[in-house]
């Protein structure tokens, strides 16, 4: 009551006192200097980009801009000749950055002009914009921060970071804006000669692409369709002026950049290195805790292993009478390799000299079959792939993106997967004979956390510590790995640090 009170007087004296400038209610103008400024500002960028603010309004929780372009005459984007004839007006609507941290619409009257030129195709055409791509429904800064945010993390985590950024954009659309990056990429681009290669997950389990960044900028240079493509040793072998390349522990990788650029650095990247160093303490602490099963791991095949089965398989393809044929020609290459001669390749065979002639001059493609050359053409990206963890058929013809036909597939690895599905089949018999530990398991995060910090709060790794004083020692390398890693000042150098990992005592963390 005496607030209301002391406020009906405050209003009796400002009527009496009109004059008095301490009375005027300024709110309202100080909303409108504010909003007056708001909307000179937007129009001073308007003007930039040559176009003119006709209409600022709110609606919801977004901001609706209206504006009109400046120039008179427009270019054919076809002949290139300017033109004054006007056909139609139309509108587009495009998605703008934030304004006042508010959703931005912009919508604009384009023009639709008459081509002049009678030479011409186009008989009209709509103006160009230097700031949005013909039928875009974005700009052009809205659409570069879209592919940023899509290479550097999932589609869906870029989509709920463009959200709070007022930019409305869904995760597919995050995908192809990644994608198209791999179409074409500018020669003319200039980096600072320490660049980062890595894959780019297009749909994780499924598509792979690849990725080149820059390490200083940490911006992405080139995006690439293929994980491993030719396309990559050209782009690199166009940039002559890198001098330093952090990848991943692939040799794929590795074998690309060495054939690119013979004379720059190969190096392992800290996300890496960081990984392999806890992953073989991980299998420590999990051990000494009983935490593990202590199964065995499933095998697979080493490059040469699974060739040489591919080849075997190669030469069982087509008839009997083919498939002998097939196996001389082979043979007599190898004893022609191992120096022996036309008449001692006979006596070995026990074949005529003529024949060994015409094998040893025939050429590879009238010998084999087509199925059997386009298996030959594969075998080295077969074996790799095969060699990499994929022993089933539609796995395999998804890792090497249908070069080869399912079918092929079946028939070039038939005795390789026989063999490893039995090797499998008697491992996962064995594992499943093990019991795990009793008592609630520690996560792999906390043990992590705990290789890295020496920080935790579980019991089982209290009593780690506890029982076993040597950890103490072994978490300490550890510790001293990632400060190197980190750039601390207290770091310690790399000689002090591998003298400190072999006197732990600690097998996995000496061989890392």
């Amino acid at each position: 009551m005496c607030c209301f009170f002391v406020s009906l007087c405050v209003k009796t004296k400002c009527k009496s006192t009109s004059t008095s400038t301490q009375c005027k209610d300024t709110s309202k103008s100080s909303n409108r200097q504010v909003s007056n400024k708001i909307i000179s500002c937007v129009r001073q960028k308007c003007s930039a980009l040559n176009i003119k603010l006709t209409g600022f309004s709110q609606s919801g929780s977004g901001v609706i801009l209206q504006a009109v372009v400046k120039s008179r005459q427009a270019r054919c984007p076809h002949c290139g000749q300017p033109s004054r004839s006007l056909h139609e007006y139309c509108y587009r609507k495009l998605q703008c950055t934030e304004v006042m941290g508010r959703k931005t619409t912009l919508i604009l009257s384009v023009r639709r002009m008459n081509c002049t030129n009678e030479c011409c195709s186009t008989k009209t055409f709509r103006e160009q914009l230097s700031f949005a791509e013909p039928y875009s429904r974005i700009t052009s800064e809205v659409a570069s921060r879209i592919q940023a945010e899509a290479l550097r993390q999932p589609s869906r985590l870029a989509s709920e970071t463009l959200a709070r950024q007022h930019i409305q954009v869904s995760s597919s659309t995050c995908l192809r804006k990644a994608q198209a990056l791999g179409k074409s990429n500018p020669e003319d681009i200039k980096c600072s000669g320490y660049v980062a290669i890595d894959y780019l997950a297009y749909r994780k389990g499924h598509t792979y692409m690849c990725a080149i960044a820059d390490h200083y900028t940490r911006r992405p240079l080139a995006v690439f369709d293929s994980r491993y493509g030719p396309e990559i040793g050209e782009w690199l072998r166009k940039h002559p002026e890198i001098k330093l390349v952090s990848r991943d522990g692939s040799q794929r990788y590795a074998w690309i950049i060495r054939n690119a650029l013979p004379n720059a650095k190969q190096v392992s990247d800290h996300f890496h290195l960081f990984k392999c160093l806890c992953d073989n303490m991980s299998e420590v602490i999990q051990k000494l805790i009983c935490q593990t099963k202590g199964t065995l791991p499933y095998p697979y095949p080493s490059e040469d292993e699974a060739r040489k089965y591919i080849m075997d398989q190669l030469c069982e393809m087509g008839e009997a009478k083919h498939r002998t044929k097939v196996k001389d020609f082979f043979i007599v290459r190898r004893l022609e390799e191992e120096g022996y001669s036309v008449s001692q390749i006979a006596e070995k065979m026990n074949i005529k000299s003529q024949k060994v002639y015409a094998l040893r001059n025939a050429k590879i493609d009238k010998i084999l079959s087509q199925e059997q050359m386009s298996v030959l053409r594969n075998m080295d990206e077969l074996a790799r792939v095969i060699s990499n963890g994929a022993i089933t058929a539609t796995t395999i013809c998804k890792k090497m993106e249908n070069r080869l036909s399912l079918r092929l597939i079946n028939r070039a690895t038939r005795n390789l997967r026989k063999r490893y599905t039995e090797l499998r089949k008697q491992i996962r018999e064995h594992n499943n004979k093990k019991t795990t530990a009793k008592g609630a398991r520690v996560k792999l995060a906390t043990i992590r956390y705990f290789i890295s910090t020496g920080k935790t709060e579980s019991k089982k790794l209290l009593e780690l510590k506890e029982t076993h004083p040597e950890i103490e020692n072994i978490l300490q390398v550890c510790r001293e790995f990632t400060s190197m890693l980190e750039g601390k000042e207290d770091a310690p150098d790399m000689d002090s640090w591998l003298s400190n990992a072999y006197n732990c005592k600690c097998p996995q963390l000496a061989d890392h």
